[in-house]
C-alpha cells in the first residue's frame, strides 16, 4: 500500500479531506475514541493491516469515555485556575500520518 492509498483511507474516516503526511491523527484529523476504532477495524478487515505493532495506541488518543467525561469542564477550569495539578485530560503522544505510513511499509516488508 502506498502513502496515497493510506491517505485515501484516512480521508474516509476524517472530516479533513486535504490530508498531508505531517498531519496529526488526533489533532488535525480529529480521529479519537470511536472514530479511531472505526479506522482501526477498517484497516484490519479490509486491508489486513493490524496497528497493534505500532506501539501503545492508547497513549496517542483518548478513549470515548474520556471524551464524554461529564466532569471535563470542571477539571479544565480547576486546572486553568491552578486548583488542580493534573490536566483535564491526559497528555497524548503525537501520532502522525507519516508514522502510519512508515508502519504500514514496515509491515509489508516483513510479510
Amino acid at each position: 500500500m502506498n502513502s496515497d492509498e493510506l491517505i485515501s483511507i484516512l480521508s474516509k474516516h476524517s472530516l479533513k479531506k486535504e490530508i498531508i503526511e505531517s498531519d496529526s491523527i488526533v489533532i488535525d484529523l480529529d480521529l479519537n475514541g470511536d472514530d479511531l476504532d472505526e479506522l482501526y477495524f477498517d484497516l484490519i478487515d479490509n486491508y489486513g493491516i493490524d496497528l497493534k505493532g505500532i506501539g501503545n495506541l492508547e497513549s496517542c488518543c483518548h478513549s470515548e469515555g474520556e471524551l464524554l467525561d461529564l466532569l471535563y469542564l470542571y477539571k479544565w477550569l480547576m486546572h486553568k485556575f491552578g486548583l488542580r495539578k493534573e490536566p483535564a485530560r491526559r497528555i497524548l503522544q503525537q501520532l502522525l500520518v507519516s508514522d502510519l505510513i512508515k508502519f504500514v511499509r514496515s509491515q509489508e516488508r516483513n510479510a
